[in-house]
């Protein structure tokens, strides 16, 4: 039997001491293999006794949980029966990282983005009383997250609703990055309960040392309590003028004040709000001490091996652009630290400014900026900046609002699967009209591309990965590139990196200029997997061409013409890191029939049209085809004949 077999069905009846090893177990469970797999350490060790308090009074298989943002869920999962293959969690294959319907029917809703809890708490609500069933729903939600404004849209729809909902306010003052704000300050005063908490236990302790007189005293002191408590806590006003009821605070790590809390919203009925105190990182020294960078680690203890950050490049570019321009303002939505704009809010704290986990809200203020003249540069995870599509159209690409969107984590995303995936940003960008779409290969053209845009007028959009794969080096190292080529960049203009066509030299390989090459079109960092797969090529014999592209918009019609028109019996492989629909090769083939150019030659390397699964890049390229090693032996198969339609 596992560790934690039959753990869920016996929380009710375990001693103090019984629970508080589960809890000992559970976090070494999970210390153990976030350190050895990588993911989201500090805040599952702070939702632990929540996690066991709450299952303690909820059935997780038979009541709605819904867990916000889901980054959390690791205690959830081991106590719903998902113990043997934990050792899978976020590898390929394996356990998701966050609540998946399709691993356990104990996951009510699946998360990955932040604030969405409240309102689909609401929606389970509403249908059990249409469709007759009988379970309680309850909402478990970061404080960070609480700063949303989804979050204030289903609070409103609930408070008036009258429905049978339980949120936990899981409050430890951060979300990433400490958190910022109105709300969070209003937090920060109804966290002085810690006090009133405090001084509770120390009268409980009291009391009990008088015997039975204390008794008398305990039962009597009720009638003063909400007394003394209005005196040391202020009583969550907010959420009651939203038609809320309030419970709280409580100690968060408190297992029985978890379930006692939860079983008091049972019986009031309605909405109602628990506010539980937690810390980041409970139970792990290093984690309590540093909870930001705990937050999220990689392999091996969180231990730093990669190589050259995007993210850090970006940021160190917006300090020198920000000395040589006050107009230059950056903007964030807590995440200061993943988006490299650490320096410049050290630097230009009067410009910098991090709105909390409000996208929308981000963007929006942003286009005011440009339009008083300023040169702002929003830096969202591109799996976030989706939640401000409308807003990046409305207010910056229809006005024309000369706003710069640095997506970060464009491109598969790895581990952390489908619900951050930032493969859908080129083709959503594709569409709004007016905007430039930048997709550098390398820190030096996303330095040159920052520069561009700090003098655009135009809207702006750069979409880069967090970190350089390993076994990729800057395009500029290449040899056989023309360097000029390589340094000149500017809108609507990509290169030739690589052209084995013109190799005529014996001992560089054999003559290839009587053989149609394979043209390889490739956008961002897909142009090292071309590279790769034309040097496999050039050792079978075969010629290719290897042209990046940069910038997705404008496109470089004229240079992909040439080749086209340079190349007419040539195979041609489009390679993008993200979804084929309305991205790169979906523009070079719109662009062939245009001029009426024959499209059966070409083939789109991509995502298909379904949601992309965790595991690592490499194994996520390889299994989409992304991958040179897969390319080649494609073409190689097909004898170059790229016979079977337009998908590589």
């Amino acid at each position: 039997m596992g560790e934690f077999d039959g753990a869920l069905q016996k929380l009710g009846s375990m001693s103090g001491e019984e629970l508080k090893d589960l809890c000992a177990r559970l976090r070494e469970k999970i210390i153990e293999t976030v350190n050895s797999n990588g993911g989201h350490l500090a805040s599952n060790l702070g939702v632990v006794e929540l996690t066991v308090g709450l299952y303690t009074v909820l059935d997780p298989f038979r009541d709605k949980v819904v867990w916000d943002v889901g980054h959390q869920c690791y205690a959830h999962k081991l106590l719903t029966g998902r113990e043997y293959g934990f050792e899978t969690l976020r590898k390929s294959g394996g356990l998701s990282g966050f609540p998946s319907a399709s691993e356990s029917g104990a996951d009510a809703f699946e998360t990955g983005h932040s604030s969405t809890s409240i309102s689909a708490a609401l929606g389970f609500a509403r249908a059990k009383k249409i469709t007759g069933e009988t379970y309680d729903v309850c909402a478990v939600i970061g404080d960070g997250a609480f700063g949303s404004g989804m979050v204030f849209e289903a609070l409103n729809d609930a408070g008036q609703s009258g429905e049978d909902v339980i949120v936990i306010l899981n409050d430890n003052g951060m979300s990433i990055s400490p958190n910022v704000g109105a709300l969070h300050k209003y937090l920060i005063r109804l966290r002085s309960g810690r006090g009133y908490i405090k001084a509770k236990g120390r009268v409980k302790r009291f009391l009990d040392k008088l015997k039975g007189f204390g008794a008398f005293l305990e039962r009597n002191i009720q009638r003063v309590k909400s007394l003394m408590r209005s005196a040391v806590v202020p009583e969550g006003e907010l959420f009651i003028e939203l038609g809320w009821k309030y419970i709280g605070p409580i100690d968060g790590h408190d297992i029985k004040a978890v379930a006692d809390a939860v079983e008091k919203a049972k019986m009031i009925g309605g909405p109602v709000i628990i506010h539980a105190i937690t810390q980041k990182g409970k139970g792990y020294a290093p984690a309590e001490e540093n909870p930001s960078y705990y937050h999220g680690i990689s392999p091996d203890g969180g231990k730093v091996t990669a190589p050259a950050s995007f993210s850090s490049c970006l940021g160190e570019t917006l300090c020198l652009l920000g000395r040589g321009n006050d107009k230059i303002t950056a903007v964030c939505a807590a995440m200061v630290g993943g988006t490299g704009l650490s320096p410049f809010s050290t630097e230009f704290p009067e410009r910098y400014f991090d709105v909390g986990i409000a996208e929308e809200h981000a963007v929006t203020m942003a286009a005011a900026m440009a339009r008083s003249g300023l040169k702002p540069f929003v830096c969202l995870y591109s799996t976030f900046s989706q939640r401000a599509y409308d807003q990046m159209l409305h207010d910056i690409a229809q006005p024309g609002n000369g706003v710069v969107m640095c997506l970060d984590r464009g491109g598969a995303s790895g581990p952390d699967g489908r619900t951050h995936q930032g493969i859908y940003d080129l083709s959503f960008l594709n569409a709004m009209p007016g905007f430039v779409v930048a997709a550098p290969a390398d820190t030096y053209e996303l330095e040159m591309t920052a520069r561009l845009a700090a003098r655009s007028e135009a809207p702006f959009a750069i979409r880069y990965p967090a970190k350089v794969p390993a076994l990729y080096s800057n395009i500029g190292s290449f040899p056989a590139l023309e360097t000029s080529a390589y340094l000149d960049v500017e809108p609507g203009r990509g290169f030739v990196v690589f052209d084995s066509v013109s190799v005529t030299d014996a001992t560089d390989g054999p003559d290839y200029s009587s053989r149609a090459p394979v043209v390889f079109m490739a956008l961002g960092v897909t142009v090292y997997e071309a590279l790769r797969a034309a040097l496999i090529l050039k050792e079978r014999g075969v010629p290719s061409v290897v042209f990046s592209a940069r910038f997705l918009k404008p496109l470089d019609s004229e240079g992909i013409l040439r080749l086209l028109r340079k190349y007419p019996d040539s195979a041609v492989v489009t390679m993008e890191d993200g979804v084929r629909k309305g991205g790169f090769g979906s523009e070079v083939l719109t662009l062939c029939a245009e001029h009426k150019l024959n499209a059966d030659r070409i083939f789109t390397a991509g995502y298909p049209d379904e949601p992309v699964a965790h595991g690592t890049i490499r194994e996520i390229y390889k299994k989409y085809g992304l991958d040179g090693e897969s390319i080649a032996e494609t073409l190689l198969k097909d004898n170059i004949s790229g016979g079977g339609g337009n998908e590589a």
